[in-house]
């Protein structure tokens, strides 16, 4: 995320459910159970009428509820402010700071959103409607997401590891030139330069490539 320009040209979402689930009655049981994730993601993603407690009541997080908490201050951050504040505080609060909960409103600061705000969210009913839309996003991938971090590049899963590396070689398929910056500088660009070359002989679709998209 810090690699100097690599963000102004991708589009990108995270969203920070984790291996989180709802405990409906179909898949129930009295603490996290990861095997219960993928019954619900089976159950209820990607239904037009999903049963009911699908995206409603108890949820169980992998490491507790301080997970819980931290994913919906994340949550609120993503959904009440723009994208390049939301990329501040999650690099401050996840990247940083271990997303511990006391940390929050250190990071709110650094990315300019009132910390009062994101309180009120997580207090208040729009915690359960912004979780509920992380939850959805997660579930949709159904059973094919394994565990977190899932990253997905243009639809296909890569390792969070090189992911730099990954993004840039993405962004030279599809012909962006200059490279950014954040590319050019790494290490990552002698992987990727010999794919300028093979690129440039290929011939080019009439319609634009789509940009390379991150799903975490």
């Amino acid at each position: 995320m810090e690699a100097e320009g690599v963000l102004d040209n991708i589009d990108y979402e995270m969203y920070p459910w984790g291996n989180a689930y709802y405990n409906v009655s179909q898949c129930a049981s009295t603490a996290f159970d990861k095997q219960k994730t993928f019954c619900w993601a089976e159950l209820c993603g990607n239904k037009s009428n999903p049963p009911p407690g699908c995206f409603s009541g108890t949820v169980l997080c992998q490491h507790g509820q301080d997970e819980c908490d931290a994913d919906s201050y994340e949550s609120c951050a993503k959904i009440l402010y723009p994208k390049a504040q939301f990329t501040k505080f999650i690099t401050c609060f996840e990247g940083e700071n271990e997303a511990r909960l006391n940390m929050a409103s250190h990071c709110a600061s650094v990315a300019n959103m009132s910390y009062l705000k994101l309180q009120s969210c997580f207090y208040g009913d729009d915690r359960l409607k912004f979780d509920a839309e992380m939850a959805k996003a997660t579930a949709a991938l159904g059973k094919a997401k394994l565990g977190t971090p899932w990253v997905l590049l243009d639809g296909v899963r890569v390792q969070p590891d090189g992911m730099l590396k990954q993004v840039c070689a993405a962004l030279v398929a599809e012909g962006t030139t200059p490279l950014p910056p954040g590319c050019q500088a790494q290490a990552a660009v002698e992987d990727v330069a010999p794919n300028v070359v093979e690129r440039k002989v290929e011939p080019q679709s009439d319609s634009p490539a789509p940009r390379p998209r991150k799903l975490c």
